[in-house]
């Protein structure tokens, strides 16, 4: 079930990435990101959010940046939807990654 957070709810979305994001690689956070980065021996790929609403968001032959007012987690696909004014961006986990916790 996807659970949607206002950027300005910055503690839930932080409690909610360290949970998403767990064991898939390491997670970077101070007060004014929270990184996701893959092991490198896996898919390379990161995802950052910014306090400020900004983002980014990096895989293999591909990288995006925006500004984002909401962030949605969806366990059940392994996604995260940014979106903001002028942009919707899904980052899905890389199944490779998925499966380090079967």
């Amino acid at each position: 079930m996807p659970i949607t957070f206002r950027i300005n709810d910055w503690n839930s979305i932080c409690e909610m990435f360290r949970s998403f994001f767990k064991d898939l690689g390491t997670i970077e956070e101070n007060e004014d990101f929270i990184q996701f980065k893959s092991y490198p021996k896996n898919v390379t790929t990161n995802f950052l959010i910014r306090k400020n609403g900004a983002f980014a968001a990096a895989m293999p032959l591909h990288g995006l940046e925006g500004g984002i007012s909401t962030v949605t987690f969806n366990h059940d696909d392994f996604s995260v939807i940014v979106k903001g004014v002028d942009t919707t961006y899904t980052y899905r986990v890389p199944k490779e990654l998925i499966n380090l916790r079967e």
